[in-house]
């Protein structure tokens, strides 16, 4: 059989990302077993003193025969199935006392954020093919900029939750008879359940069907969440 490692393998990708290398580490060994989701099965996560952290994890491709999802290539009935399982565990972790363990792991992905829209990226942003409608959208990157700090406030003042942080459509799966799955959990963090809900929709979808089925979706996942 085979297995899928993740790791930092080489001293550039230790340096840029050994934190959250670090955080999926702790979900699989403190976590994991108490998150009501279809995930791979790990055999093996550890960190060592050199800031490495491996995860040992399932083929799934071998064990399920899954195929992965793709950002705007998801159905509608697939979204909703996926929002059915983040129901579950954003209702199981609810104000859970143990979130307060997780207090700063909502920094990695704000600061990359931050850091991709830093001047030099932004500019080269522009040299690209949606370069000329970046420009015309947001002739002041600094919106986009000034626009998250605001979010991110208003999203910590919300009621918390076990958030997976990175809900996008390339980080769920389905298995050979349509079960859905998801994956990477690099990202987590304590936050607002609207964080996973808005962003899997919007990540998932063609822009048509979300359009089109947003507020039913938006309706099913509420219910889905009353029940669990």
């Amino acid at each position: 059989g085979s297995v899928y490692i993740k790791g930092g393998f080489t001293e550039k990708q230790l340096n840029r990302y050994w934190v959250v290398l670090q955080q999926e580490v702790r979900f699989f060994n403190d976590m994991a077993q108490d998150v009501p989701m279809n995930i791979p099965h790990c055999y093996f996560a550890a960190c060592d003193d050199e800031r490495q952290g491996l995860t040992m994890l399932e083929d799934i491709v071998s064990t399920r025969g899954a195929r992965f999802g793709n950002w705007g290539a998801l159905t509608v009935d697939e979204v909703a199935a996926l929002l059915e399982q983040f129901a579950r565990m954003h209702a199981r972790w609810s104000n859970d006392p143990r979130l307060k363990g997780l207090d700063g792991f909502e920094k990695p992905q704000r600061e990359f954020f931050q850091y991709v829209l830093r001047d030099k990226h932004w500019e080269e942003l522009k040299t690209r093919q949606f370069g000329p409608r970046l420009d015309r959208l947001f002739p002041d990157p600094q919106l986009l900029r000034d626009a998250p700090i605001r979010l991110w406030e208003l999203n910590d003042a919300a009621p918390k939750t076990l958030c997976h942080g990175d809900a996008h459509g390339g980080n769920m799966f389905f298995e050979r008879d349509g079960t859905p799955g998801v994956l990477d959990f690099q990202l987590y963090f304590a936050g607002t359940h609207m964080h996973d809900v808005s962003w899997l929709i919007v990540s998932a979808l063609s822009i048509e069907d979300r359009r089109k089925e947003e507020q039913r979706l938006l309706r099913h996942y509420l219910d889905a969440a009353r029940a669990a």
